[in-house]
């Protein structure tokens, strides 16, 4: 089960479909393209500081903080794979694998 953030209920509420719009639709269509994604948070009150538009009730996602989420991860998995890579090498060595 997912956490909610500390606060109110309204923002554990816009937090939870903010997810779920993300999970079902976002993430699959994410191509790293220099769009900026409307996530559905299910809240229609102004709030300017939060980014969300009062008539779609959507907060403004942009690319780069689409690419702030997933870098970290696709890096780490890289560096991972990097070192499995080079303690098969370590293991066989007659077996050249290269790693940039």
């Amino acid at each position: 089960m997912m956490k909610l953030p500390e606060g109110s209920k309204i923002a554990g509420r816009a937090y939870l479909k903010g997810m779920a719009d993300f999970d079902t639709r976002i993430k699959h269509a994410f191509s790293g393209d220099g769009s900026t994604w409307a996530v559905d948070v299910g809240l229609f009150a102004h709030n300017p500081d939060a980014g969300i538009d009062v008539e779609s009730g959507c907060m403004a996602v942009t690319n780069e903080d689409m690419l702030s989420c997933y870098d970290p991860v696709v890096n780490r998995v890289i560096e991972l794979i990097s070192d499995q890579l080079k303690t098969a090498e370590s293991h066989y060595p007659r077996t050249r694998v290269e790693v940039s």
